[in-house]
Parts: C-alpha cells; sequence; structure tokens
C-alpha cells in the first residue's frame, strides 16, 4: 500500500511556495533488477520522487533545500535544453536536470541519469533508456577500479556490469565482470560470484 499526503514547500531558491504530493511510504513486492531498477510498484511513485518549481525552474527531492550553485545550474544552457527537449519524457527531464546539480558525486549523477532510464524503460522507449544508461555509464566509470578498496566500490561495480550490457556495450561489461571476479572480496561473496558468472553467460551469447 502507497501512503501520500499533500505538502507546501517553499523553494530555496525563489522563494514561491507550492504544493506537492509527499510519498510517506508504498509496498515493496519483488527484487531489484541488476542495474537497481525497483520492481514495478515502487516505480510506480517514481514522480513522486522529485519536486520541480515551476516558478523558477528548481528540480530536487526536497526543493527547500539549496544545491550550492543551483541558480547557475538552472540558467545553463544544458539545463534549459533538457527541459525543453521534447524528445524525453517529462519525468526523464526532471530525473536528468537534477543530475546536473552533482558534478563531482558520479554515484548520485549516474543514479538520477539511470532513473531516466527506467522511466523510459518503462514508457518501452528502447533508444532513449540505452541512451541514458550510456550516460549513466560514463559517470560511473569515472570511478574505477572498483576492486582492490580503491576508487568505486564493487557494488557499484557490479551494477555498472548491467548498466553496461543494457547499453550494448558488451565488451566493457565483460571486462569489468572479469575484474570483478578476480577480486578475492568478491569470490568470497557467493552470490556475487554466481550474479557475474551469470552476467557472463548471457554476455557471451550477446
Amino acid at each position: 500500500m502507497t501512503t501520500i499526503c499533500e505538502i507546501e514547500v517553499v523553494c530555496a531558491v525563489c522563494g514561491t511556495s507550492s504544493s506537492f504530493s509527499a510519498l510517506m511510504s508504498t509496498t515493496n513486492f519483488g527484487c531489484n533488477d541488476l542495474d537497481g531498477r525497483p520492481p514495478e510498484m515502487e516505480r510506480d511513485t517514481m514522480h513522486l520522487w522529485l519536486q520541480y518549481c515551476e516558478h523558477c525552474g528548481y528540480i530536487n527531492n526536497d526543493i527547500g533545500e539549496l544545491h550550492p550553485n543551483a541558480q547557475e545550474i538552472i540558467n545553463s544552457q544544458e539545463y534549459k535544453s533538457i527541459l525543453t527537449n521534447k524528445k524525453y519524457p517529462p519525468l526523464s527531464q526532471l530525473f536528468l536536470c537534477d543530475a546536473l546539480f552533482y558534478p563531482d558525486d558520479h554515484v548520485q549523477a549516474g543514479n538520477q541519469v539511470l532513473c531516466a532510464a527506467w522511466v523510459c524503460d518503462d514508457g518501452q522507449n528502447q533508444e532513449l533508456a540505452r541512451e541514458f544508461r550510456n550516460w549513466a555509464a560514463n559517470r560511473l566509470l569515472t570511478l574505477q577500479p572498483f576492486t582492490g578498496g580503491q576508487g568505486g566500490d564493487i557494488n557499484t561495480g557490479m551494477q555498472l556490469v548491467d548498466i553496461l550490457r543494457r547499453a550494448e556495450r558488451g565488451a566493457e561489461a565483460m571486462d569489468l565482470a572479469r575484474c570483478l571476479l578476480a577480486d578475492p572480496q568478491v569470490q568470497a561473496e557467493k552470490k556475487m560470484v554466481k550474479i557475474l558468472e551469470f552476467q557472463l553467460v548471457g554476455l557471451y551469447k550477446f
């Protein structure tokens, strides 16, 4: 069961008060996909994950909280072009714009772009979903290596294997899967080993 309430939020950028539906709780049946995509019931709440100020264009999970350089980002050509790109589903636009507020946080930015891909999955727009997964992959790849206790963590590497596979970057996905399988920390986790071996079988057939 999903519980929603109405709230008033004052935008931290322009000071305008707006009403939003806020997600209080939701029931989650099933498991996430290997790229982190949540089950359908949880995905049905994605339109509640972000708030958009219609007055100034600010986007955040809580527009009452101010991102550094928020006004500069809102005024940027990249931000504006995303919001006006009719090729992108409106909800995807919000996630893509939100990612711009995390220039140095590649995990957060990558995951926001990935959310845009999930929106396209549900809209049966595989071409755009692939494009957005490529964007997400490029952000997450900057965190390499994912093994040996350096760079990004192993769980991010595991997720990235599937993102690369779904983005049709099979060779990169295979290389990363093999690299992870060679890591002693991964070898000690039977579930991780099985997942990576499953991924490799699928990639060999790709």
